[in-house]
């Protein structure tokens, strides 16, 4: 009989059959098989003819103890270096086509690769049409998948029933690209999906997905998982994914594991031991921007406290939540993190002895719901001999379901999507953005840590600055306040950072200007609209000192008219500007500058395009000023001259906005409004 699994079709044939087809090939088998050692177990395989199919006869004395699949080792081309396949792939036309599809419900297998044939696709068009089109018809069959009643999984079942398991999804998917000319294979292998234990090894194969080859380069697509995710509820939502078309062996292999070597398609492939301890790095993480997380094992060992490091490919870091529980209860105030250039550094603590379930969830969206990037399991074990054992890792309850959890990781598996519902964890978290986050190296607490409830808390007595005593302020009538802060040792200046913070603790952006001036740190305010603010002074780490918080100020604005927008301040010379504080600058108008430098002896306004406006006068304080008119040019720079190297440097930049159209010109319309 033949029977084909995985794309690999196998041939049993009987003694007699095979000798009567081909005497001469029977006789060398069975003398291989007799000059085996007597008891050994018996097992000869031939090629077949029809190797070109990946085919095999296989034949034996009392059984076949061991099946050689596929043909012979080839060395498979990986595209390391160039485009993504989706480079070349119109992705609205391509999923247009497969919306309009013919009906599933009243077509067929031939009908629907009759009306994928009739367009001119690419090679990856071709490929992306059939991973849309499955995302849009096939669902996961998820109350099968629980309870073990996983269907017909052919390609003739799947697309009558339009649901199935990860089986059906590749075994379809092989249909339609065999039938459309495109080289593909099913791959058989571990995947940590729905269920998946940290530590805990599979020791069947549990899902299966695709190689293609596209352009002589092969590539890996898992259409079960790029078509949705389970819920929470373990319903099937229905999502495309496109990072599981033609992803990257690099990061596939964070949670898919192939039976046959050759299919990791890495040029140094990992071993099954080490896929087990790995730790399962979300789709998610990468999608995020995610370059590498450590510790990279799934299961950690800790005395108490630990630490974990997100590395990202950019400065662009997304807004994490961190959760730590111990069964079904979560512990508070266990986990603070901070932000530095590309990286996000987590540091959590154990109190109590026990086995715990760390979850890092992120996104850069301001959706409501944060999926997961990373799980870790946290066995720890206090060195203190006063240690309390948790009563939760002994409860009957955590048992039942650790039990419930093993009895399903053992089947096919799709992807789980555990969230976090934003609203609720609002109110409790001080979150982080990319470049628009709080400052970089500020901590900031994760589960209402106790230590930044209150920053004052944290805050210690600054010996180095002075600073108003008022911790309340309000703004002048144009959004805008001024402070000054006394420096006693002037070497602290640079690790002395401000932060305006809105009610949710993000920063708002280009809302400062701090300059320095001798021994005062000049800090300018604007606000952008009606609300309560946060100005936060902070000392960054130096040494063995931790950073903490200097002196937090709240404000309370109830104008409506917005703050002004500063302007570039460059850092080569030591300058203060005093006015204009306003970056954009309207042509036409007469404007005064000042700036204040004893770095520079003559200063200059000139035009983006290098031209002499004014040059700014000198009084006895140091104060450089002049008043002029602004003219048509799309910037202005304050220019200073440096007093030790004689270098002209920029100092201030402005943006200048077209001269506005009066109403009494001919050359402009006349339109009217109506009150509504």
């Amino acid at each position: 009989y033949q029977r084909r699994v995985h794309g690999i079709t196998i041939t049993m044939k009987s003694r007699a059959d095979r000798k009567a087809e081909n005497p001469a090939l029977i006789k060398n088998a069975k003398g291989l098989a007799n000059s085996q050692q007597r008891g050994a177990k018996k097992f000869i395989a031939a090629d077949n003819v029809s190797n070109k199919t990946h085919s095999r006869v296989i034949f034996a004395g009392k059984g076949v103890k061991k099946i050689t699949q596929g043909p012979k080792s080839e060395k498979l081309e990986v595209n390391r270096a160039g485009p993504h396949p989706l480079t070349y792939v119109d992705k609205e036309k391509v999923l247009d086509i497969a919306k309009k599809a013919p009906d599933r419900k009243s077509s067929t297998l031939a009908k629907t690769t009759a009306y994928f044939q009739q367009f001119a696709l690419n090679e990856e068009e071709k490929a992306y049409l059939i991973f849309c089109w499955e995302s849009e018809n096939i669902a996961y069959n998820m109350k099968g998948f629980l309870s073990s009643a996983l269907g017909d999984n052919s390609p003739d079942g799947v697309f009558q029933a339009g649901m199935s398991v990860c089986q059906g999804f590749g075994e379809l998917y092989k249909y339609f690209s065999d039938a459309i000319g495109l080289k593909t294979v099913c791959i058989s292998g571990y995947a940590k999906g729905y269920g998946y234990i940290p530590g805990v090894a599979e020791k069947k194969t549990n899902h299966l997905w695709i190689g293609i080859q596209l352009k002589g380069y092969w590539y890996l697509i898992d259409s079960t998982w790029g078509s949705g995710g389970s819920n929470m509820k373990d319903e099937w939502e229905k999502h495309l994914n496109n990072f599981y078309f033609c992803c990257p062996p690099e990061q596939l292999i964070k949670t898919h594991l192939p039976e046959d070597i050759k299919w990791q398609l890495l040029e140094k492939p990992i071993t099954k031991a080490a896929f087990d301890l790995a730790l399962k790095e979300n789709a998610e993480f990468f999608m995020n921007g995610g370059s590498s997380i450590s510790p990279n094992t799934a299961v950690m060992h800790t005395a108490g406290k630990f630490q974990v490091t997100l590395k990202f490919k950019t400065d662009t870091i997304p807004r994490i939540i961190l959760e730590m529980k111990q069964g079904e209860k979560k512990i508070p105030d266990s986990a603070t993190y901070r932000c530095e250039g590309n990286k996000i550094f987590i540091e959590a603590e154990c109190k109590t002895n026990g086995t715990y379930s760390f979850g890092i969830y992120g996104s850069l969206s301001s959706g409501i719901s944060y999926p997961q990037l990373a799980h870790y399991k946290v066995i720890c074990k206090l060195q203190s001999k006063t240690a309390i054992s948790s009563p939760t890792q002994a409860s009957k309850g955590g048992k039942i379901t650790l039990e419930k959890e093993e009895s399903k990781i053992n089947k096919h598996k799709p992807l789980g999507k555990p969230e976090k519902n934003k609203k609720e964890e609002l109110s409790k978290l001080i979150v982080q953005k990319g470049k628009t986050s709080p400052d970089p190296t500020l901590r900031v607490r994760a589960e209402s840590s106790p230590d930044f409830d209150n920053p004052q808390q944290k805050a210690k007595k600054c010996e180095f600055l002075r600073y108003p005593q008022e911790e309340s302020l309000k703004p002048t009538s144009k959004n805008m306040l001024h402070l000054e802060f006394q420096v006693i040792n002037k070497s602290i200046m640079p690790h002395v950072i401000f932060k305006l913070l809105n009610d949710i603790d993000y920063e708002v952006k280009n809302s400062l200007l701090v300059q320095n001036n001798n021994d005062k740190m000049i800090v300018d305010v604007s606000i952008p609209e009606v609300g309560t603010y946060t100005l936060r002074a902070t000392k960054k780490p130096t040494g063995n000192e931790e950073q903490y918080t200097i002196k937090e100020f709240k404000i309370t604005s109830k104008v409506k008219k917005a703050g002004p927008v500063f302007p570039v301040k460059y850092d080569a010379i030591n300058s203060l500007l005093m006015e204009p504080l306003n970056k954009h600058l309207l042509q036409g108008q007469t404007v005064k500058f000042k700036i204040k430098s004893f770095d520079i002896n003559k200063a200059d306004l000139i035009t983006s395009d290098s031209k002499a406006i004014c040059e700014l006068k000198k009084d006895s304080k140091g104060v450089f000023a002049c008043e002029e008119k602004v003219p048509e040019t799309r910037e202005l720079f304050i220019l200073g001259k440096d007093k030790i190297s004689g270098e002209s440097k920029k100092m201030v930049r402005y943006e200048v906005l077209p001269k506005r159209q009066l109403v009494n010109n001919p050359s402009v319309k006349k339109v009217s409004f109506s009150k509504k």
